[in-house]
C-alpha cells in the first residue's frame, strides 16, 4: 500500500513522535526512575525528551567511540540516555565483558528490544533470539563443525572457490584492471556459504551485481540504524525513508531464501539411499506446503527457483515485501597459542539420529529439515539469513581488513609469505592441504587474529539487562537497559592491550604465554554464545589468504584513508578495497585457464 503525504500528514506524524518521546521520557525519569545512580560514569547534561542523542549519534563512529573512552580513562564504562530507548551502558572493561557474556550470562539476553530491531531482517534466527529458541538453533548447528566435516567437506569447498577467485584475479591482472577485493571476497564467502549452508552453488562469484548480496548488505546496515533511531517504528508504519528501503530489501531476501529452501527440499528427496531420510524430508515438505499458502498470500508468488534467480539477478528482480564462550568447545584460555589450537574444531560428531546419508545431503539446511519435520519454510528462511550473516560478512570483512593492513606493512606481508613458502616446501607433494593450512601457518593465523583485534567483524555486542545488576567496576545496570560490549574500542585501548595497542603487530600473538581470554579478544564473542563456527572461519580465512598472498602482489588503487568502516551489524568497508594486482614477484603471468591452486590431497 502506498501512502500520499501532505503537510498536515507530516505534522501529524511529527506530533505523534513528539508525544511518544515525551511519554517515554516521563516514564523513565519519573515513573520508573532508578532508586540509585546508574553509574559514576554517566555522560552529563541529558536534554529532556532528547536525552544524549547527539552524543550517541557521534558514538556511531567507531573512531569517535575510541576517543570517548580515551578521554574517560581510567573509567571503562560510559552510560547515556536515548529517547524511547532508555539507558545505554557501554563498556570496554574485560572484567565487565566477562561478567556480561559469561559469568552472569542469563541476566543479559539479546532481549525484546534487540529482537524487535532485528526481526524483519533476521526473524527468529540464532542471532536475534534467546532461551529455548536460541538453544535449539545452537544444538542443531553444532554437529556441522566437527573435525570430519571441516576436513572432508568444508575445506574442499574453500579450495574450489578459492581457485575460481584466483582465476578471476588473474584475468583482471592480464587486462590491467583494478579489483575491488572487498566485493570479491564478499562474493567468495557467499559462494562458500551457499554450498556449505544450503547445498547450492549460487553462481555469485563472477556476478558483481548479484542482487541478493546488495539487498543483504543494505538490510544489515539499515537494521543497525534502527538501534540509533528512536522513531524507526513510526517510519516503518508509514513506509518512509530507510524503512521503505529495508522493506524492499527484505522482500528480495525472502524471495531468494524461500526459493533456496524449496529447491533444497526437492533435491533431498533424491537422496534415496536412506529411505527414512527421504521420508523425513517428505514429512517436512508436507508441513511446509501448508505454511506456503499463508506465506504466498502475503508475498505473492514465490515459486522462482534458485537457478532462475541466478539468471535474473542481472536484470534487477522486483519483488513485493513480505509482512512478516561456549560450553561445547571453547578454546581453553589458559592454553598456549598454537595454530592447531586456534583452528581446532569441536570433536563432536553429527548425532546418528540426524546424520545425513551422503555427501550430497550434509549441509546446514539438510540438517535443519530432517532434525524436525515440523520446521516451516519461514523458520528455515530465518536460518538461511542468520547463517549468511555469520558465514559471509564476518569472514569477508576480516580478510578485507587483513589485506588493508598488509598493504601498509610490507615487513609483515613478507614474513607471512616466507611462512607459506616454507610450509609448501616441507609438505609431500607441495600442497597447502588441510593439515598444512590447519597446523603449519601460525604466523598467518596471528595476522588474522591481529586483524580481528583491530577490526572485529562484530564491533559491538548488544545485550539487554533482564534484572537490575551491578558490573564488577561498580556500575549499576537498571532492568531493561541496553548494555554494549565495545569490542572494536577495546582492541584499540592501551589500558587493555598495552602501549602499542594501535600498532598492527602480529608477533604479539606468538609472544603470548597463553591465548587471551575471549572476554578480552572478543572477535568470536564469549561464554555460551561464543561463535560455533570460529574454527571454520579461521580455516576458511587461512585457506584463502595463504593462496592470495602467495599468488599475487597487491597495490592500493585508492587512498587507503578512504577505507573506513560503514555502519552496520558487522564491520563493513564503506568504499570497498580497490587494488592493482600482478603475479607475485613479477613472475610471468599464467594463463587464466590454468588451475592456480592444486587440489590434490585436499
Amino acid at each position: 500500500m502506498k501512502f500520499e503525504f501532505d503537510r498536515s500528514s507530516f505534522a501529524a506524524v511529527g506530533g505523534l513522535a513528539a508525544a511518544a518521546a515525551a511519554g517515554y521520557y516521563l516514564y523513565q525519569n519519573y515513573v520508573r526512575k532508578p532508586n540509585c545512580p546508574i553509574t559514576p560514569h554517566v555522560i552529563p547534561r541529558a536534554i529532556p525528551l532528547v536525552g544524549n542523542i547527539v552524543r550517541a549519534l557521534r558514538a556511531q563512529s567507531l573512531d569517535e567511540n575510541v576517543k570517548d573512552f580515551e578521554e574517560a580513562f581510567p573509567k571503562e564504562t560510559i552510560a547515556f540516555m536515548l529517547p524511547m530507548q532508555g539507558w545505554v551502558v557501554a563498556t570496554v572493561s574485560p572484567k565487565n565483558a566477562e561478567w556480561i557474556l559469561r559469568t552472569n550470562f542469563e541476566n543479559y539476553p539479546k532481549g525484546p528490544k534487540l529482537h524487535d530491531i532485528l526481526e524483519d531482517f533476521l526473524g527468529d534466527g540464532i542471532f536475534s533470539t534467546d532461551e529455548q529458541i536460541w538453544r535449539t538453533h545452537r544444538k542443531r548447528a553444532a554437529p556441522m563443525f566437527s573435525l570430519t566435516m571441516l576436513r572432508d567437506f568444508m575445506f574442499k569447498v574453500f579450495v574450489k572457490h578459492t581457485n575460481t577467485m584466483l582465476e578471476m584475479i588473474q584475468e583482471a591482472a592480464d587486462k590491467g584492471e583494478t579489483v575491488d577485493m572487498y566485493s570479491l571476497l564478499n562474493r567468495f564467502t557467499l559462494e562458500c556459504v551457499g554450498e556449505i549452508g544450503f547445498g547450492t552453488e549460487l553462481g555469485c562469484l563472477r556476478d558483481s551485481d548479484f542482487e541478493f548480496m546488495s539487498a543483504f548488505d543494505r538490510a544489515n546496515e539499515l537494521s543497525e540504524l534502527r538501534g540509533w533511531n528512536p522513531f524507526w517504528k513510526i517510519l516503518r508504519l508509514f513506509n518512509l525513508g530507510p524503512e521503505a528501503m529495508l522493506r524492499q530489501d527484505v522482500s528480495t531476501l525472502n524471495r531468494l531464501s524461500l526459493s533456496i529452501v524449496r529447491e533444497r527440499r526437492e533435491e533431498l528427496l533424491r537422496c534415496d539411499d536412506d529411505r527414512a531420510f527421504a521420508d523425513a524430508v517428505r514429512s517436512s515438505r508436507s508441513r511446509a506446503s501448508r505454511q506456503l499458502s499463508k506465506t504466498s498470500s502475503m508475498s505473492g508468488s514465490v515459486t522462482t527457483t534458485v537457478s532462475s534467480l541466478r539468471n535474473s539477478s542481472r536484470k534487477g528482480l522486483k519483488v513485493r515485501f513480505t509482512d512478516e564462550n561456549s560450553e561445547d568447545g571453547t578454546i581453553d584460555d589458559s592454553s598456549p597459542l598454537e595454530v592447531s589450537k586456534t583452528l581446532r574444531p569441536s570433536t563432536a560428531e553429527t548425532p546418528r539420529s540426524h546424520a545425513p546419508p551422503s555427501a550430497a545431503c550434509r549441509d546446514f539446511l539438510s540438517l535443519y529439515m530432517t532434525a524436525d519435520p515440523t520446521t516451516t519454510d519461514s523458520q528455515l528462511r530465518d536460518m538461511v539469513l542468520n547463517f549468511l550473516i555469520a558465514g559471509k560478512d564476518t569472514m569477508s570483512q576480516a580478510m578485507s581488513w587483513a589485506l588493508y593492513e598488509l598493504m601498509q606493512h610490507p615487513r609483515v606481508l613478507q614474513k607471512a609469505r616466507e611462512e607459506i613458502k616454507k610450509a609448501r616446501e616441507e609438505t609431500k607433494g607441495g600442497d597447502l592441504n588441510f593439515e598444512v593450512t590447519r597446523n603449519k601457518l601460525p604466523y598467518l593465523v596471528s595476522v588474522l587474529h591481529e586483524t580481528l583485534r583491530l577490526h572485529p567483524s562484530v564491533p559491538r555486542l548488544f545485550k539487554t539487562a533482564k534484572n537490575d545488576d551491578y558490573l564488577p567496576d561498580g556500575t549499576f545496570i537498571p532492568q531493561g537497559s541496553i548494555t554494549v560490549v565495545c569490542a572494536h574500542t577495546m582492541g584499540h585501548l592501551k589500558s587493555v592491550w598495552g602501549e602499542d595497542a594501535k600498532e598492527f603487530r602480529p608477533e604479539r600473538w606468538m609472544e603470548m604465554k597463553s591465548f587471551p581470554s575471549s572476554a578480552k579478544h572478543v572477535a568470536f564473542q564469549a561464554g555460551p554464545r561464543e561463535c560455533l563456527g570460529r574454527h571454520m572461519a579461521m580455516l576458511e580465512m587461512a585457506c584463502a589468504m595463504s593462496h592470495l598472498l602467495e599468488a599475487f602482489d597487491f597495490e592500493p588503487a585508492m587512498d587507503l584513508k578512504e577505507c573506513v568502516p560503514r555502519s552496520g551489524l558487522t564491520l563493513a568497508m564503506k568504499n570497498g578495497l580497490h587494488v592493482k594486482v600482478q603475479r607475485s614477484g613479477q613472475q610471468p603471468a599464467r594463463s587464466s585457464s590454468e588451475r592456480l591452486v592444486e587440489t590434490r590431497g585436499a
